[in-house]
């Protein structure tokens, strides 16, 4: 039988053998508390998160009549996707084609190496984490995958 105490002097006996324990959460609770935690977590990121303005689109094309002009300072290029940057700070992007690189693409629109000589260009290669995951994915998803729905089933 269960102990009075100064708050509860009539206690009721507990019907769990072993007096009292938690409620036993069912899957649906579980899937709740995990999504209510996936929601705060992208809240709080969403607040501290760089909120940099984004790039006007643009054409490459556009992007090299502008270079001809003399009007952009820098280059940037990551993978297919170019970012220019003007003398006046602002930033367009602009598409490249795959496999070929930025010299011939602008070339082929009929900038001089004159006009890019004016031109800083910097490439950068994708690196860190989000690189390996990408590359790793496609090998290591099928066995993730069986192994994540049989775990459950393995605590029970």
């Amino acid at each position: 039988m269960a102990t009075p105490s100064p708050l509860n002097p009539n206690p009721k006996p507990s019907k769990r053998p072993g007096g009292f324990m938690p409620p036993r959460m069912s899957f649906i609770n579980i899937i709740a508390a995990v999504i209510l935690l996936f929601l705060l977590i992208a809240g709080i990121y969403s607040q501290f998160s760089n909120h940099a303005p984004a790039a006007e689109q643009s054409s490459l094309s556009a992007i090299a009549a502008d270079i001809k002009a003399g009007k952009v300072t820098n280059l940037d290029v990551q993978d297919d996707q170019i970012t220019a940057t003007y003398a006046d700070k602002s930033q367009k992007t602009a598409g490249k084609e795959t496999g070929t690189s930025i010299v011939e693409s602008l070339t082929s629109l009929g900038v001089t190496p004159a006009e890019l000589a004016s031109t800083t260009i910097k490439v950068e290669q994708q690196s860190g984490f989000w690189y390996w995951a990408g590359e790793l994915s496609p090998f290591l998803f099928p066995l993730i995958g069986p192994s994540a729905g049989i775990w459950p089933k393995i605590g029970m």
